[in-house]
């Protein structure tokens, strides 16, 4: 509803509903008739999950000139009705009021020039495999069990970026940066035994096997950031590209009842040159490298640190009477994986083909791949 000249006020509401059941059931060997027909009730477990979402929420919105600005806020009331038939546990229900505010910005320096900054907040609802407490043993050496008295974790979402072009829209610069703040998120709470040991529903874990659960923690960040630039190069007719990215993100876990910090680092950068000589000739190349390095409180000698590499460039020519050449390659290099996964490799490929039909609209190739025969 229009209340100003450039102002604008919106009022919503949104109502969802979800259900969700889950049937696992596990039965034992019975020697008398030879079947597996004993029910397991430890390994056995009905679930249904029912999700009722109320959401209201009021913004004001002003556009005026080259500014478009809104500001609002949700309420939000989340109802999870969780019961367990088979195990004869009582219903189980938890109640979710959020407070969800939003804000955005967009600024337009010109037609081709423009900033936009976006602050979001919303909540994940923990998933069935989460919620329910049955132990899964698909694998004898890591069992898993969900946790019921999980919370809704509540996460802040900030954005900001710049897009610009040049007036002859040849050239083009972009920088995006991104940041998350999420309170009580799902972690992993892993126990590792160093002898047999009994964990959850009286459930013996075997030494050297693992037993996870889903557990609510203090809270996980993010933040990330790329800048992309793109410019002719005419005196070769190609244009260029460079990409540089960057990323941080802290993640919580429990490692055996010692609570750990997980930190992740990446960067990289990518550039290619793609040409624009003529319809005949038809050229890109790229190369790329990415870092990650993998950070553990709890547990020092895990830390890890990888590259990875990835060059490639290929060649397509028109040559005459309607034969068509085609070439690539490709080169992979990659360092600090387990043994056996640092595998340094050189693709190339390549084929030749004529053009037929009216209008040159079909193509009979011969192609071979891997020439050097080094796919792995």
């Amino acid at each position: 509803e229009p209340i100003t000249k450039h102002g604008l006020l919106k009022l919503e509401y949104t109502y969802s509903y979800q259900y969700s059941g889950s049937d696992k059931g596990t039965s034992n060997y019975d020697a008398s008739t030879g079947t597996y027909s004993l029910p397991d009730p430890k390994y056995s477990d009905t679930f249904a999950n029912k999700t009722n979402t109320h959401k209201a929420g009021v913004s004001y919105q002003i556009q005026h000139d080259n500014t478009e600005f809104s500001v609002g806020v949700n309420y939000q009331n989340l109802t999870l009705n969780n019961q367990r038939t088979s195990s004869g546990y009582p219903q189980l229900s938890q109640d979710f009021s959020s407070i969800l505010p939003i804000a955005t910005l967009t600024y337009k320096f010109t037609k081709a020039k423009n900033l936009q900054v976006n602050y979001t907040t919303n909540t994940q609802t923990p998933s069935l495999t989460q919620l329910q407490q049955v132990v899964n043993n698909n694998d004898p050496l890591h069992l898993t069990e969900g946790n019921p008295g999980l919370k809704t974790p509540y996460r802040h979402n900030i954005s900001v970026r710049y897009n610009g072009t040049g007036k002859d829209a040849k050239t083009s610069f972009s920088i995006s940066l991104n940041g998350s703040l999420t309170e009580n998120p799902i972690a992993s709470n892993t126990i590792t035994a160093t002898s047999d040991t009994v964990v959850g529903q009286n459930i013996i874990l075997a030494k050297g096997s693992r037993f996870t659960t889903p557990v609510n923690t203090g809270s996980s960040s993010s933040a990330s950031a790329s800048i992309s630039y793109g410019m002719p190069l005419e005196f070769i007719k190609c244009h260029l590209n460079i990409h540089l990215n960057a990323g941080l993100t802290n993640t919580p876990s429990i490692i055996n009842n010692q609570p750990n910090q997980l930190q992740n680092k990446n960067g990289g950068v990518n550039i290619s040159l793609s040409s624009n000589i003529s319809d005949k000739i038809d050229f890109l190349a790229a190369t790329s490298l990415n870092v990650t390095a993998n950070s553990n409180t709890a547990n020092s000698s895990s830390n890890t640190t990888t590259t990875s590499s990835h060059s490639s460039a290929s060649l397509n020519l028109r040559l005459l009477k309607g034969f068509v050449f085609r070439t690539s390659l490709s080169y992979d290099a990659n360092s600090g994986l387990s043994a056996g996964y640092n595998q340094n490799y050189l693709l190339c490929n390549f084929s030749l083909g004529k053009k037929i039909f009216r209008n040159q609209q079909g193509e009979i190739r011969a192609s071979v791949f891997d020439v050097l025969n080094e796919n792995n």
